[in-house]
């Protein structure tokens, strides 16, 4: 007997680090919108915000990274939106206390592994001519933080690497989009890790911050000063008091965001 899997009705979301505090957030807000999740990550499923396909694996490794989107593609026939939630993260320390070791683990984790899964959907979403991708960067990625030198680096990092990447599709004249969410402190596990407990005190919730982040890659805009901003494509928004501000690339062939 012969089973035909036809392509879903539905939107498809990949979500890399979705057993996070703020990634399972992001699973959650995407259902409400409709989505198919499909969740990784590298630590056991604890809460992925009911994802619809999970998978445990080590994101840095892009055999196993590969198997999993040819998976979700497989199975559902299409894929329409990458969200890489992906963070490592150690205790705060003067540069030159920081291990080698652990600068390696950061970068393959903030960098490396969101940029595989960057490379695996760009194809598809080529092909498509539609697709969407967020990287999730921090603010300390744009205001780089002393005592998480490391750290700043990554994030700085996926910020270039998103933006080179829309660079190239807009050259391609394509429609896929590249942005980055650059959030300020959430209250999270991740910060009391790096910061201690009491880092925790006013921080953003995670859940609000997960919804700037879905409005971004569902409906392409955020809300800014009282202003709704279409985002072009390229660019980083800052998340900080739950409010988003939008910086676009530093290039003048960028088109112009615009007002609503």
């Amino acid at each position: 007997m012969i089973f035909i899997v036809e392509k879903s009705e539905k939107k498809v979301a990949i979500v890399s680090g979705a057993s996070g505090g703020l990634g399972s957030k992001i699973v959650e807000s995407l259902r409400r919108e409709d989505y198919i999740v499909a969740g990784c990550s590298a630590q056991k499923r604890e809460d992925a915000g009911d994802a619809d396909h999970w998978r445990h694996f080590d994101l840095t490794n892009e055999i196993l990274t590969r198997r999993f989107v040819a998976q979700v593609l497989e199975k559902f026939k299409r894929i329409d939106l990458l969200i890489n939630c992906v963070g490592y993260i150690t205790a705060a320390a003067p540069f030159e206390k920081t291990s080698v070791a652990d600068m390696k683990r950061i970068f393959d984790v903030n960098v490396c592994g969101p940029a595989y899964l960057m490379q695996e959907v760009l194809p598809i979403f080529k092909a498509q001519n539609s697709g969407v991708i967020i990287n999730v960067s921090s603010k300390s990625g744009v205001y780089n933080t002393p005592n998480l030198a490391a750290y700043s680096g990554s994030k700085s990092a996926i910020i270039a690497i998103t933006q080179s990447v829309a660079k190239e599709l807009i050259g391609a004249g394509s429609d896929v989009k590249c942005f980055t969410a650059s959030p300020a402190g959430i209250k999270t596990k991740m910060r009391a890790k790096s910061l201690g407990e009491g880092a925790m005190a006013n921080q953003q919730n995670p859940g609000i911050v997960a919804e700037i982040i879905v409005e971004m890659a569902v409906k392409g805009t955020v809300a800014e000063s009282g202003r709704l901003i279409k985002l072009p494509n390229g660019a980083n928004v800052i998340i900080k008091n739950h409010n988003a501000n939008v910086r676009e690339m530093l290039d003048d062939k960028v088109p112009q965001r615009v007002a609503d």
